[in-house]
């Protein structure tokens, strides 16, 4: 692990070294960062037009629950923003335990990155389930502890990734700090049959695995970008190649959550 990180340190972006992530000063740089990337910028888009397309098409009003640094309003227009960090571009800010909406008055919730970070998730998994409307969609893109992601979180990324972990997290000092990649899987994937006992109104519709390499060769938001911005189409086409074996190297996982009841009309 040591070698491993020694190999990555000329390529980390000074900026990002020491900084304290429950300190929304470094959601602005993570922020500047994705913008100023045209190869992490189009993974991005590509995600949130992901969503949009499994979203279920209700009308009404669409909600992402940490959205950070993203831009997601600008690929999904009108999406309502909300972060547990006072952002100063954002609409809300609140915890997505606690949401500020009526019951049945959401179309659709959106979560990027954002669900590991959660520590109480069956509190958040309550709210969507009171807020939905009939047919009303979670979709949550998440860290993925595939063979590969395993390797990849556990060795080259900050934050733990334990299989073996409970469905709820330790809350630390600040909003942020507290993380494990594994959660999603544990609760939608190792954990299944209790998370359907335990929302008899939720239904996981559909979970994928997908991105192996993009995320990784683009940097993030600590390390510069090993590609070129022209080869993003060629590194997205070889993906799609590879996705037969997405369960073994994917990166990241979609999982979408349906409100159960009867459906409202569609847009």
């Amino acid at each position: 692990m040591s070698l491993l990180r020694a190999l990555l340190r000329p390529l980390r972006i000074p900026e990002t070294v020491g900084l304290d992530l429950d300190n929304p000063s470094t959601t602005l740089v993570h922020r500047r960062l994705i913008r100023s990337k045209p190869f992490l910028e189009a993974i991005y888009v590509d995600w949130y037009r992901s969503l949009a397309r499994l979203d279920g098409g209700l009308s009404g009003p669409r909600l992402e629950i940490g959205s950070g640094g993203g831009f997601l309003p600008e690929v999904i227009p009108g999406t309502l923003t909300s972060d547990v960090l006072p952002l100063p571009y954002l609409d809300y800010q609140i915890s997505g335990e606690k949401l500020p909406f009526d019951s049945s008055s959401l179309a659709a919730i959106y979560m990027v990155n954002t669900l590991h970070h959660v520590p109480e998730p069956a509190s958040l998994l309550r709210e969507a389930e009171r807020c939905l409307m009939p047919g009303g969609r979670l979709v949550c893109l998440e860290p993925a502890p595939t063979l590969f992601g395993r390797f990849v979180y556990r060795w080259l990324h900050h934050e733990p990734c334990d299989l073996t972990a409970g469905r709820s997290l330790e809350r630390s000092d600040g909003p942020l700090s507290h993380s494990n990649s594994a959660l999603p899987w544990i609760l939608f994937v190792r954990d299944a049959e209790t998370f359907q006992a335990e929302f008899p109104g939720l239904r996981r519709v559909e979970l994928f695995f997908h991105t192996p390499f993009r995320y990784l060769l683009s940097g993030g938001v600590s390390f510069r970008c090993l590609l070129p911005a022209a080869s993003y189409r060629l590194v997205r086409a070889l993906e799609e190649a590879l996705q037969p074996f997405s369960a073994w190297l994917g990166m990241f996982m979609t999982t979408v959550v349906e409100r159960q009841g009867l459906r409202a009309h569609t847009s």
